[in-house]
């Protein structure tokens, strides 16, 4: 997951401008919070509780980098 959240901090500088330039100066690029699909898997079988309890600390990485 590490992998995954550097791979976001690598990309999104080069994301976002041409984003911008896509639109026009006066178009807000806006941040929305982090969805996480695993956290059903708690849910859905015990075996899941693990792998979304995991994701925990990644989605919150994830949100606290940007």
């Amino acid at each position: 997951m590490e992998q995954a959240i550097d791979s976001v901090q690598a990309k999104l500088p080069r994301i976002l401008p041409m984003l911008q330039a896509a639109g026009s100066s006066r178009l807000p690029i806006i941040g929305v919070g982090h969805y996480d699909p695993y956290l059903a898997e708690y849910r859905e079988r015990s075996s899941g509780r693990e792998l979304a309890a995991a994701t925990l600390d990644a989605i919150s990485d994830l949100v606290a980098t940007h």
